[in-house]
C-alpha cells in the first residue's frame, strides 16, 4: 500500500448529523478501525449509515475497510455513494482515485484526481499521484509538470524533489536531476535515499569525489547496507558497467552470502564480462532452489544468456512444483517455441488457456506459432484482435511483421498499414533543433542501434564487414546495443566501434537524450518492426538524419525516419 493509499476520516467537524448516538457509533467504529478490527468497524459504520444515511465520513471509512479486505468493487461503491452525497469531498475523491490507480485504470483515476485538484489545487497526495500516473504511462514531461506544481506550493517537500530528480534522470537531463537530488539532501540530511540519489547521479556524471562522499553517507544512514550495495549494482549494470556491478554484488554478498537475487545479478554481470564458467557455476547452484518466484528469475536469466536447455529444465521443475500457475506454463511454451518444438509449445498453451482463458500473451504466442508454421491467414486475425484490445507499438509491430508474409494483401495495403499504424501508436513529436558541429573537416558521427549484434543473426553477420571498412579518419562509430546477450560476435563488433552503450534497460527518452548528447549526425536503425526494436526513440527524433536499414524488409512506417537503404528486392521499382 502506498503512502497515499487511503485517507481515513477521523474528524466529524461541520458534518450535518449530530447527537450522542451518532458520535458514539462513529467513535466506536474508528477505534475498532485503528485497532485493525475490520469486522467490528464495518458493522459499526454500516449501523451508522442506516441511522444517518447522509453521514459522509461513514461511507468513506467503510470504503477504506472494504479496500483493506480486498473487496474492491464494494469499496468503489461506497466511495461513489460518498461523492453522491458530497461531490466536492476531497477524501472520497482521493480514495476513489487511489483505488482506480491500484487497478491500473489510469484514465479513470486521472479524471477523479483532476476533480480533487479542482477543489483543492494544493493537495499534495493528489499532485503526487497524478505525477505517478503520468510516470507509469511514460509521460515524463507531464509528471514533471505535476511535481513542479507541488514544489511551487511546498518548496520544502523533500519527496517531491526526489521524484522530480528521478523524472529528469529518466529523460537524460542529468544536471537537473542532480540539482533536485541535492535539494533533497539539504532538506533531509539524514535521508539515505537522498544521499544515494546524489551518489548515483554523480557517478553517472563522472564526479567521483561527490559519488564517494554521498555513497558513504547513504551507507551510514541506511538500515540495510545490503540493499544499498544491491541497488548500486543494479544501477551500474543498467548503465553497462558490469565490472562496477560485480564489485557491488560481491559487497552485497559479503553481508548476505546466500541471497538469491545478489547471486543471480552477479552471474548476469559475469556473463556480460565474458566470464561464462564462473556464471554457469552460480546458475547451477541457484537451480537447486525450490522457490518458484526465484526460479522464474533464474529461468529468464539463463534464457537471455542462451542456456536454453538449462532454462527449460528450470521451467519444467517449476511446473512440477506449481502446476496451477499459468505464467509458468506460458514461459515454458515460449521456450519450446523458440527452439521450434511447436507441439510441446502448443501443449503448454492449452494448460495456460484452461487456467486463464483470456490470457493475451498465450493468444499472441499461438498467433506466432501459426506464423512459424506458415499459417498467416490464421495468425493475422489474432494479431488484429490483439491490436484492437491494446493499440501499442509491440502489437502493431507483430501485425505488420505478419502482413509481410501473406500474399493475400497488396503491397499498397501493406505500405499504408505501416504508415497509419505507426502514426497511431508512435505519432510524430515536436521538432527538435539540433546544434551539431557543421565543420566539414571533422569525422562524421554515425550510430547503429540494434538488438542483434550477435552470433548467427543476419544483422550481426552483415553489419560486421561494413563496420570494418568504415574509414576511421572520416567516420566515428557509436553502437547502441539493445540487448544483454554477449557472445564472440558481440565482442568482435564492439571492438570495431569507438563508443558502445548497452541500452536495453533504458527508457526511450533516456536513450534519445544520450544520442543527442553524443552529437550523432546519422542514426541507423537495424531492426524495423522486429523484436526488441527501439522505434520509439526514432519517433522522438534523436538525430538530424535517421535511416532504416538491413533488419526489416520494408519501410518502418515512421514519419520521423528520413531514409531507407534498400535494394530492388526489398524496395522494388
Amino acid at each position: 500500500m502506498t503512502k497515499y493509499a487511503v485517507s481515513l476520516v477521523l474528524n466529524r467537524k461541520n458534518k450535518k448529523p449530530s447527537g450522542a448516538t451518532m458520535n458514539r457509533l462513529f467513535e466506536r467504529a474508528v477505534q475498532a478501525h485503528q485497532r485493525s478490527e475490520w469486522d467490528i468497524a464495518e458493522h459499526a459504520y454500516l449501523q451508522l449509515i442506516r441511522e444517518f444515511p447522509h453521514y459522509l465520513p461513514a461511507y468513506i471509512n467503510v470504503g477504506v475497510i472494504y479496500r483493506q479486505k480486498n473487496r474492491l468493487d464494494d469499496a468503489k461503491t461506497y466511495y461513489q455513494k460518498a461523492l453522491d452525497i458530497e461531490p466536492t469531498s476531497i477524501e472520497a475523491g482521493f480514495n476513489l482515485g487511489n483505488l482506480l490507480l491500484a487497478e491500473k485504470a489510469w484514465q479513470a483515476a486521472s479524471e477523479v484526481f483532476e476533480r480533487v485538484l479542482d477543489q483543492s489545487p494544493k493537495h499534495q497526495g493528489t499532485l503526487s499521484q497524478c505525477a505517478t500516473i503520468a510516470r507509469l504511462q511514460g509521460n515524463w514531461q507531464q509528471a514533471i509538470g505535476y511535481l513542479t506544481t507541488w514544489l511551487t506550493f511546498y518548496p520544502q517537500a523533500m519527496t517531491a524533489h526526489l521524484a522530480l530528480g528521478n523524472a529528469y534522470r529518466h529523460l537524460g537531463q542529468n544536471t537537473d536531476a542532480l540539482h533536485h537530488y541535492k535539494h533533497a539532501v539539504a532538506l533531509d540530511p539524514g535521508s539515505w535515499k537522498a544521499h544515494y540519489s546524489v551518489a548515483k547521479m554523480a557517478e553517472q556524471l563522472g564526479e567521483a569525489r561527490l559519488f564517494h562522499q554521498h555513497y558513504q553517507l547513504a551507507l551510514h544512514y541506511t538500515d540495510s547496507p545490503y540493499s544499498l550495495h544491491f541497488a548500486l549494482a543494479q544501477t551500474r549494470q543498467d548503465n553497462g558497467d558490469n565490472v562496477g556491478a560485480i564489485a557491488q554484488y560481491q559487497a552485497a554478498l559479503v553481508l548476505k552470502p546466500t541471497d538469491f537475487d545478489a547471486n543471480l545479478g552477479l552471474a548476469s554481470a559475469l556473463m556480460g564480462e565474458g566470464e561464462t564458467t564462473s556464471a554457469k557455476k552460480i546458475f547451477k547452484k541457484l537451480s537447486n532452489d525450490d522457490d518458484v518466484l526465484a526460479l522464474s528469475k533464474l529461468a529468464k536469466e539463463t534464457w537471455i544468456n542462451k542456456f536454453f536447455a538449462e532454462s527449460i529444465a528450470i521451467l519444467v521443475k517449476m511446473v512440477r512444483l506449481r502446476p496451477d500457475l499459468y505464467d509458468t506454463h506460458l514461459n515454458l511454451a515460449k521456450a519450446y517455441s523458440e527452439i521450434w518444438q511447436f507441439s510441446k509449445a502448443l501443449s503448454e498453451l492449452e494448460h495456460v488457456l484452461i487456467i486463464n482463458p483470456n490470457c493475451d500473451e498465450a493468444q499472441d504466442l499461438q498467433a506466432g506459432l501459426f506464423l512459424r508454421q506458415g499459417k498467416c491467414e490464421q495468425s493475422i486475425p489474432l494479431f488484429e484482435q490483439r491490436l484492437q484490445r491494446q493499440p501499442i507499438k509491440t502489437n502493431a509491430g507483430s501485425l505488420l511483421f505478419n502482413l509481410l508474409y501473406s500474399p493475400a494483401y497488396s503491397a499498397h495495403y501493406k505500405a499504408q498499414r505501416h504508415r497509419t499504424l505507426m502514426k497511431s501508436v508512435l505519432p510524430a513529436q515536436e521538432a527538435i533543433t539540433f546544434t551539431s558541429n557543421k565543420q566539414t573537416d571533422r569525422p562524421l558521427n554515425i550510430a547503429y542501434l540494434s538488438a542483434d549484434f550477435r552470433d548467427q543473426h543476419p544483422v550481426g553477420l552483415f553489419v560486421t564487414p561494413v563496420l570494418k571498412h568504415h574509414d576511421k579518419n572520416r567516420v566515428h562509430i557509436t553502437a547502441y546495443y539493445n540487448n544483454r546477450t554477449y557472445d564472440d560476435s558481440t565482442i568482435a563488433i564492439q571492438t570495431l566501434t569507438d563508443r558502445w552503450y548497452e541500452v536495453s534497460r533504458w527508457t526511450d527518452h533516456r536513450l534519445q537524450q544520450q544520442i543527442i548528447a553524443d552529437g550523432i549526425d546519422i542514426l541507423i536503425d537495424l531492426s524495423g518492426q522486429t523484436a526488441k526494436n527501439r522505434l520509439g526513440v526514432f519517433a522522438l527524433r534523436a538525430a538530424p538524419v535517421q535511416v532504416s536499414w538491413l533488419g526489416y524488409p520494408h519501410s518502418s512506417g515512421l514519419e520521423a525516419m528520413d531514409y531507407l537503404i534498400a535494394d530492388t528486392v526489398t524496395c522494388p521499382p
